[in-house]
């Protein structure tokens, strides 16, 4: 699970993902995804899964 934890849900690569480290937003969102929209990042929801 922790593996899982760590990979981006949308390409599936632990390089382009960035955990939630502040409580509040780890409460809604797993983190970061800093490879499709570069130079922005985009927020993943918990839960999510590619093609919701």
């Amino acid at each position: 699970m922790a593996d899982q934890a760590t990979k981006c849900p949308i390409h599936g690569v632990p390089d382009c993902f960035k955990p939630a480290l502040d409580a509040h937003v780890a409460k809604a969102y797993d983190g970061y995804c800093t490879k499709i929209d570069w130079p922005f990042v985009r927020i993943i929801p918990k839960g999510w899964q590619p093609g919701t």
